[in-house]
């Protein structure tokens, strides 16, 4: 009974996901593994990197794993690659979630 609940949380979290604008979801099962996974995207993303949800063994969290080339041959890239980091890495250190407000929307 226990099993059935943890693939819940992370169906639950997959509906409330494609729920948002312009995010696809995907379901990925292995054949090896009774797992299951989520990558999330961007539908018109500048790139399509995606990110990959886990879930945690009891079920209850999630592992979020962020797959994002970014550009660092030169100095405007490394800069924006020090912001993408810094500000991915302070946005997970809240203890509350954090409001994403779209500025690029489009006119």
């Amino acid at each position: 009974m226990q099993y059935g609940w943890r693939r819940t949380a992370l169906r639950e979290l997959a509906v409330k996901l494609a729920a948002c604008d312009r995010v696809t979801v995907s379901v990925v099962s292995y054949d090896d593994t009774a797992g299951y996974e989520l990558e999330v995207t961007l539908v018109r993303g500048p790139q399509h990197d995606s990110i990959v949800i886990g879930r945690s063994q009891p079920g209850d969290h999630c592992q979020i794993t962020l797959e994002r080339w970014l550009p660092i041959s030169g100095e405007p890239g490394i800069a924006d690659a020090v912001n993408t980091i810094h500000a991915i890495l302070a946005a997970s250190a809240r203890p509350d979630p954090v409001r994403i407000i779209d500025t690029t929307a489009e006119p």
